[in-house]
């Protein structure tokens, strides 16, 4: 670990302390430091910060335990199915807006079925319709190549980073 990593994690650290009003200890740092030797600097200063602010975990001053709970928290992937997508779609729809989410997959598929407006207003008997049109889209759209989506698609460029890490620049 360089300076630079140790300087990170002693200012996360530091920061830590001062939101819990607790005295910065140097012992209890090293402790941090050693036994947190096998994550990077920008890894354990933003589980300290995570922590800071988990409603349920952040209560009290973290222990190495809560750091690695963050750490592996902020490493896993957001599960998410097709399903889940949809019903995300439906509750939103049902209360006149778009669903808030990152997921540009579920963004794409909503438009290539007529967008909200279209599920929202849709009557009771084309909704298993276009639940398996929502489906079908979904799927496509997570099997295509970044090269082979409908360009006219409102989040393309979106879409695109979604799926490649790349961002584009419109």
């Amino acid at each position: 670990m360089n300076a630079h990593d140790l300087q990170k994690i002693v200012e996360a650290y530091s920061l830590t302390c001062l939101s819990y009003e607790k005295a910065f200890n140097k012992q209890l740092l090293d402790l941090f430091i050693s036994d947190l030797s096998g994550y990077s600097a920008q890894q354990i200063a933003g589980a300290l910060q995570a922590h800071r602010t988990d409603p349920d975990r952040g209560r009290f001053f973290p222990k190495v335990a809560d750091v690695v709970y963050q750490i592996t928290l902020q490493n896993k992937k957001p599960e998410t199915t097709p399903e889940l997508e949809w019903f995300k779609v439906l509750k939103a729809a049902a209360n006149g807006r778009k669903p808030i989410t990152s997921n540009q997959t579920t963004l794409a598929a909503l438009q290539m079925v007529g967008g909200c407006n279209a599920v929202g207003y849709a009557e009771q008997s084309n909704i298993e319709r276009l639940k398996r049109s929502f489906m079908d889209a979904y799927k496509a759209i997570e099997q295509a190549s970044a090269n082979d989506l409908p360009q006219e698609l409102e989040n393309i460029s979106a879409l695109i980073a979604q799926k490649t890490g790349v961002q584009i620049r419109d």
